[in-house]
């Protein structure tokens, strides 16, 4: 169905569910002993119900689902993913330092990095300050088109679940997830040659790391620590997502609006999602950082699970993620929402086609 816009996002009715219309017919035809006049009238009832419906949606650019959730279907594809880049930019630039500082906290388990300030200050001296956004580069080639594909994928994702049935609480989830694993998957190589650097004291270039990784082992390493990285990123995106929806419902209750939702509720809702997603799945970053940290050796699943129990490190190195990706997570969504609002004004009829 092709969408026409509108710059208004309103709340679409519902149309007629079965048990509606069953009891519709029922009432009917306790009035009508032969029962075909009331059950051609309630026929033609469902059907207006149902046209109505339809004609809503192609004149409004946002729904609300069932479960009380607004969808926005307005913007142009190209103008998401060119929104979520630019946002992804912004937040690698601001968060890398603080990822510097909990790689090496999770890697160098129980050596001289010992909290945050006592580490970022032991890797200035060491280093400089520069060395604080090491692994920014790989970070920026992989993250930053990635980031466009995930946040765009996700939106797409999302609706078309949303109108297919799915539940504005397992649409989120599902969403989330897919397309976290299929962004994973690409980027994957850049994400361990970018935790290689910086969980390494030496300074290593990109390109070190690489010829090393495989001449060494051979193209497949540049995969290595993939499954858990997955294990990682599809609860974190699930969590994040379904978190991120419902707290900004939460905030603007039945003021809702998918056009003109205010940047301060983007960047709340995001911080808050992406510090509990940060939070619950940190064991599973610690793991990653052991296997993909190590450019030596070939470092089994088993065994880093295995080490990280024994070392008592589950949450080593929480305290910077949770600063990373919080402020990381509000930055990257108010940022993308606010380049999207800002390119949808530039351009108030993109085409735009979902299946009802």
């Amino acid at each position: 169905m092709i969408m026409t816009s509108n710059s208004d996002s309103t709340t679409i009715p519902m149309p007629f569910s079965s048990s509606d219309a069953s009891t519709s017919i029922n009432s009917n035809n306790s009035t009508n002993p032969t029962g075909s006049s009331s059950e051609s009238s309630s026929s033609i009832l469902i059907q207006d119900e149902n046209r109505q419906y339809d004609e809503s949606i192609q004149h409004h650019s946002s729904y609300k689902s069932k479960q009380n959730i607004t969808v926005d279907f307005d913007t142009n594809p190209f103008i998401r993913v060119f929104a979520a880049t630019g946002a992804a930019m912004i937040t690698s630039c601001v968060a890398t330092p603080f990822d510097v500082i909990k790689t090496r906290m999770q890697y160098h388990h129980g050596s001289q990095y010992r909290g945050i300030w006592h580490s970022a200050n032991y890797i200035i001296a060491s280093r400089g300050i520069s060395s604080l956004w090491t692994g920014l580069q790989p970070a920026l080639i992989s993250q930053v088109p990635a980031t466009g594909l995930y946040y765009s994928g996700y939106e797409y994702f999302r609706n078309y679940l949303l109108t297919h049935g799915y539940s504005a609480t397992t649409a989120p989830l599902f969403a989330g997830a897919v397309s976290r694993l299929f962004v994973t998957t690409l980027t994957s190589p850049f994400e361990y040659i970018r935790t290689a650097m910086q969980a390494q004291e030496a300074s290593h270039s990109m390109m070190q790391i690489f010829r090393y990784s495989v001449q060494t082992y051979g193209f497949s390493r540049l995969w290595a620590g993939l499954g858990i990285t997955m294990l990682r990123d599809a609860p974190f995106s699930a969590f994040y997502w379904f978190s991120y929806e419902h707290i900004k419902q939460h905030i603007l209750g039945d003021n809702d609006d998918a056009h003109n939702t205010p940047i301060s509720v983007h960047f709340i809702s995001g911080a808050m999602a992406g510090m509990a997603a940060a939070a619950l799945t940190n064991p599973l970053d610690v793991v990653k950082t052991r296997i993909q940290g190590n450019i030596n050796d070939r470092v089994k699943l088993g065994d880093a699970c295995r080490a990280v129990w024994e070392q008592k490190a589950l949450f080593d190195g929480i305290g910077p993620r949770v600063i990373k990706v919080a402020p990381a997570c509000a930055i990257m969504i108010s940022s993308y929402e606010m380049l999207k609002h800002f390119c949808r004004s530039k351009s108030p009829s993109p085409p735009r086609e979902f299946v009802s």
